[in-house]
């Protein structure tokens, strides 16, 4: 967030940065890959100019969320120039693989607002709007929070908020995981589910795919004759495993299923 203002922020393009092109990584400055957005949620006051007599920019109001309504309520950007404001470097670092984005505040002092850069979040994603979409109203994922008050936690919340057996629901701030999962020995045709036709009501299967909850799947599978099954308590993120113990019958197959926690189902 751009701290003296009524909302706004400092971000990408909607479709964010491309990291890679190929097998090189981006490094450098990036700074013009960055815009200054108005968040459309709260009416501009002439804080450029005139700041001490602001009321409801983040430093001056008396409460969050107290501003008047803006009457554009598209994300938008302002058209202004990023290096006044502040400059972006990108920085690779091969062995440890990793990449560091250092965000520097532009020199303001001089000026009548000296444009204060407020704590942000930083999101590694494949969607093409993952924070916000242009021209359309603010999502209710936080943003609105961090464009008006510089509060970061009501949106790091939303994409890290968790299921009832603490697999994430959402795209979390750095990767995607998957559920907790079910393994289970069958015969010939899988008791579970049926391509090209409709979940089984009672197994299961859709509360393991919306929700990442195993349990009602385990305890379906285990109530049919000639099925064995086990699940997990735990999800999976990015370079770790599960392992699965089940005792097979001469002439079964094996088969599992877990939930891509970063889709609906």
């Amino acid at each position: 967030m751009f701290a003296q203002s009524n909302d706004w922020v400092f971000a990408t393009q909607p479709q964010g940065i491309k990291l890679w092109d190929g097998d090189t990584p981006l490094t450098g400055d990036i700074s013009d890959n960055i815009n200054v957005w108005d968040a459309g949620t709260e009416a501009d006051e002439d804080f450029l100019n005139n700041f001490p007599s602001t009321q409801f920019t983040a430093p001056n109001q008396t409460g969050p969320n107290t501003g008047t309504p803006d009457s554009n309520t598209a994300f938008r950007n302002t058209g202004r120039n990023i290096r006044n404001y502040l400059t972006a470097y990108l920085a690779y670092d091969a062995a440890a693989r990793e990449f560091t984005l250092t965000i520097t505040k532009a020199d303001r002092e001089a000026l009548h607002n000296s444009g204060y850069v407020t704590p942000g979040i930083l999101v590694v994603h494949t969607q093409p709007n993952a924070l916000f979409e242009e021209g359309a109203p603010v999502r209710a994922n936080g943003l609105e929070s961090l464009a008006e008050d510089g509060w970061l936690q009501a949106i790091y919340d939303w994409y890290t908020e968790t299921g009832s057996t603490g697999a994430l629901l959402r795209l979390s701030s750095s990767y995607s995981v998957l559920s907790p999962g079910v393994a289970y020995t069958q015969g010939e045709q899988s008791p579970f589910f049926t391509r090209g036709e409709a979940v089984i009501a009672g197994s299961g299967l859709e509360e393991l795919a919306e929700d990442g909850n195993a349990d009602i799947a385990h305890e379906y599978l285990n109530g049919l004759d000639g099925v064995t099954a086990a699940k997990s308590n735990t999800g999976v993120p990015p370079g770790e495993s599960i392992t699965f113990e089940i005792d097979v019958e001469e002439g079964k197959r094996l088969n599992f299923a877990t939930m891509f926690v970063s889709t609906n189902d």
